[in-house]
């Protein structure tokens, strides 16, 4: 369930001369040359102009079938395309065979985001760069009995995550697709190679489709407006062996890390074959 939360801030309404005037967050066109050394790490973009990013196979040397769309308002993570005049989406390492290429040919199609919150932890809340607040209430490693089952045995083990997302900026979003942009969760000890997903959506586990637990489950993947906040939870998948870390790290790719152990714990669920 969606609930919403009431904040006002020196930031967001400012008195004078008994007028009330609204601000957003500031933002200025860009005014880094396309050729600035600048542009060199990962920097995060306000699109205002469609965008249109195309494949690019470096081992043939030629583009490929591809595209990626964003459209004003899209919020992206760019930096320059090193021998393309143009720019790489962020997630494009150096040594990989496929790009995603835009070769505009100046900046002005975007704007420069300036920091209003400090990207971090605090405990297991994260801040990330727009005020939104992401906390970690729970990761479980859960063995999953159906009512029927004399095994003895589970008949699934989810890892699931249970959290809270509050939104603080205008961008309608779910915990899903935040989680995607902003943290990658992998077992301690490795690195984002074995970076863990969303397995929610896997009909054939029995714990998000149990009439108890369905309505969790599914608030992941409701978009919340600015001002709410959403509880939920989400299964994560990956390799076996990934699967059976004792903790995880939450790594938002920009120095800012937490490890959390996993709870073990069961659950009986009541599903019909």
């Amino acid at each position: 369930m969606k609930h919403k939360f009431l904040a006002v801030t020196l930031s967001s309404i400012m008195l004078f001369s008994d007028v009330a005037l609204t601000s957003s967050m500031p933002v200025s066109a860009a005014v880094h040359s396309i050729n600035s050394s600048f542009w060199n790490k990962n920097r995060k973009v306000i699109v205002d102009k469609t965008t249109r990013f195309r494949k690019f196979d470096k081992r043939r040397n030629r583009y490929v079938r591809g595209t990626k769309k964003y459209t004003p308002g899209d919020v992206i993570k760019v930096r320059a395309a090193g021998e393309f005049k143009g720019w790489v989406l962020a997630g494009t390492r150096p040594g990989s065979r496929y790009w995603w290429v835009s070769t505009k040919k100046n900046s002005k199609w975007m704007d420069e985001y300036f920091k209003e919150h400090n990207e971090k932890w605090s405990g297991k809340t994260y801040t990330d760069l727009y005020g939104n607040k992401f906390t970690i209430k729970k990761l479980q490693r859960v063995s999953v009995m159906n009512y029927d089952n004399e095994s003895g045995k589970p008949d699934e083990v989810d890892l699931v995550l249970s959290g809270k997302l509050s939104n603080n900026y205008y961008k309608r979003e779910s915990p899903k697709s935040w989680l995607d942009e902003n943290l990658s969760i992998y077992p301690t000890g490795t690195n984002d190679d074995h970076i863990l997903l969303d397995d929610t959506s896997n009909d054939d586990l029995l714990l998000p489709n149990d009439e108890e637990h369905s309505d969790d489950f599914a608030e992941h993947n409701d978009k919340l407006s600015k001002d709410y906040y959403t509880s939920f939870k989400m299964v994560l998948s990956g390799d076996k062996q990934d699967l059976n870390a004792k903790s995880y790290t939450f790594d938002d790719g920009l120095g800012h890390k937490i490890d959390v152990p996993v709870e073990d714990t069961t659950e009986t669920v009541d599903i019909e074959d």
